[in-house]
């Protein structure tokens, strides 16, 4: 039975070996689910920043989820064909990052350099704008390290993902208890699974149609899991009208630098953005 680890009425603690699949069967078992207090099912619709258990589908394929747990795809390498394939790429070592003038599709459009990856992990978008915590085992001791924290560009660290060192690893996440609208949307290639080509987490606490506090997150437009400091700005005292809407998407990640290829991720961003506030304006 998946059981979470700590429950409080400020947060809610999960360990980080339960299957994905474990998450998609509980929330489609929802009421009836055997999990017996509502924190529970709480917790497991908080991971994905949503409330279907659809969404859930769009993380990996059915295999994947069978084996998946939260801790390796929070943690997972990235999917850069030049990093996987047969290249001595910067991040392993070499010197040059081919994306930066071959095939840069899937690449960054913000972050990048001097390497230019884009971090694959879903969960940890949706994690990043819930502000979750990332509990980390670290020279005998327990830490909470803030989600924000925890990745890193490749200009601090150009060979890897995240703070971990040699011996360290994270034992669980924490989330805020109390979330109020939320939402996590991607664009894929492909319908069965894929990884997002540009992918939004949010969450908005609101009064009527006026935002008070909001915080979204994106994926796959930067190394790390993203936000944009001057769009999360913008939404306090954001007024859900199909105007301020489109003001919003309009100044969505203004400050980027795309590659040859992938000035596209920006159009998507925006709008991505403006479906989701459309979405959340009507969400009850």
């Amino acid at each position: 039975m998946l059981r979470l680890r700590e429950a409080t009425d400020e947060s809610l603690k999960f360990a980080l070996l339960f299957l994905l699949d474990s998450l998609l069967r509980h929330l489609r078992a929802a009421p009836e689910s055997p999990i017996d207090h509502q924190q529970g099912v709480r917790a497991l619709r908080l991971v994905l920043a949503i409330d279907e258990a659809r969404r859930v589908m769009e993380v990996a394929s059915p295999q994947l989820r069978n084996i998946g747990t939260l801790g390796g795809n929070l943690c997972q390498r990235p999917r850069c064909f030049y990093f996987r394939e047969d290249f001595d790429c910067i991040r392993k070592g070499g010197n040059t990052c081919y994306a930066y003038e071959g095939n840069n599709k899937y690449h960054c459009i913000v972050g990048g350099g001097p390497c230019y990856i884009v971090h694959p992990s879903d969960m940890a978008v949706a994690l990043l704008a819930l502000d979750a915590k990332i509990v980390i085992y670290r020279k005998g001791e327990i830490k909470d390290i803030p989600i924000s924290e925890f990745y890193i560009l490749p200009e601090e660290d150009y060979m890897n993902e995240n703070i971990l060192k040699p011996g360290e690893f994270i034992t669980a996440v924490v989330l805020p208890e109390k979330v109020a609208k939320s939402s996590y949307t991607k664009i894929k290639e492909r319908g069965a699974w894929d990884f997002a080509i540009v992918s939004v987490g949010a969450v908005i606490e609101s009064d009527g149609d006026k935002i008070k506090n909001g915080r979204i997150a994106f994926g796959g437009v930067a190394p790390k899991p993203w936000m944009d400091k001057n769009l999360n700005k913008i939404l306090t005292g954001l007024e859900l009208t199909d105007s301020s809407i489109e003001t919003a998407a309009a100044n969505t990640l203004l400050d980027v630098e795309p590659l040859g290829m992938n000035n596209y991720k920006i159009i998507l961003a925006r709008n991505l953005v403006k479906k989701l506030l459309t979405d959340l304006r009507t969400k009850e």
